[in-house]
């Protein structure tokens, strides 16, 4: 006689209302239920090595959200160009915070093993220079 099939058990999670239409969004395209996709996820996820899981909440942007980002900084700096009062010290502090979330997205890569994930994303938006760049960069 076969045992019964262990029982499945309900648990709740919390998160945003963006990162949950997310993930609902995600587990659809991937053809399963929003349930069984965070489990998948979550027992499939590559952690380095002796790495201890995140306990605070990082400061993260989606590809599009980053994208977004940087066209509406550009934007921005067009605009003053053009209107031939740019204040430098503002197009500074944007340049500089910009730099600092790329950074901050890139050293959380290399600690997950993400090399040639962030090799790829610089190449694809800087060309053959931005794969080099990010060589040279980890070096």
């Amino acid at each position: 006689m076969e045992s019964p099939a262990p029982r499945l058990k309900k648990y709740s999670l919390s998160c945003r209302d963006r990162e949950w239409e997310e993930v609902k969004e995600r587990a659809r395209r991937a053809g399963q239920s929003t349930s069984a996709y965070l489990v998948e996820r979550a027992l499939t996820v590559r952690l380095a090595p002796g790495a201890e899981p995140r306990r605070e909440e990082a400061l993260v942007l989606t590809e599009p959200e980053q994208r977004a980002l940087v066209d509406r900084v550009s934007r921005i700096v067009e605009v003053a160009e053009a209107s031939g009062e740019r204040d430098d010290t503002l197009v500074q502090r944007i340049e500089r915070g910009i730099a600092f979330l790329v950074e901050s997205r890139m050293r959380e890569m290399l600690a997950a093993g993400e090399t040639a994930e962030l090799e790829a994303i610089a190449e694809e938006l800087f060309g053959a220079r931005g794969r080099s760049g990010v060589r040279a960069w980890i070096a």
